[in-house]
């Protein structure tokens, strides 16, 4: 789980923009977490295919994966 935040002072480019319940946000890929899937209460959205590509970008750079493929 990252968390979102819906402050937008700067978007680094290892953040990614959303829009959750009509507000817009950006996920937080620095800020990663595990929780227990029975702690989750709803779903709040889905990314599209170029948000998740960007998640997945943002993981890989926080992270420092080297490119899979």
């Amino acid at each position: 789980m990252a968390l979102i935040t819906s402050q937008f002072d700067k978007v680094y480019f290892f953040e990614v923009e959303v829009k959750v319940e009509d507000k817009k946000g950006k996920i937080l890929t620095d800020q990663i977490y595990t929780v227990d899937k029975s702690r989750l209460e709803r779903k709040m959205g889905v990314l599209n295919e170029k948000q998740l590509k960007q998640l997945a970008e943002g993981i890989h750079t926080i992270l420092e994966l080297n490119d899979c493929g």
